[in-house]
């Protein structure tokens, strides 16, 4: 059995919205392992043990990211109550 880092959601949403360009989701991915490595799951407040994809999905719905073609996108208004 793998062992998990759990990471907090916020850094990721950090890493979009300090980023200069919107990210891709193979970008974004690759950022993610850079920094965390491969076995890495996130948690926030409402949710535990998400996949960068389920994060993904959750910030897409409550509107914290858009989605645009193959880019991601933090809507910065939004983030910081977030």
């Amino acid at each position: 059995m793998s062992q998990h880092l759990s990471v907090n959601a916020q850094d990721v949403l950090c890493l979009l919205r300090e980023s200069d360009i919107p990210y891709t989701l193979n970008d974004l991915s690759t950022e993610v392992i850079h920094h965390y490595g491969r076995n890495v799951v996130f948690h926030s407040c409402l949710q535990k043990e998400m996949t960068l994809q389920e994060l993904l999905d959750q910030w897409v719905a409550t509107g914290l990211v858009v989605m645009e073609n193959e880019f991601i996108t933090a809507i910065v208004e939004r983030c910081h109550n977030a």
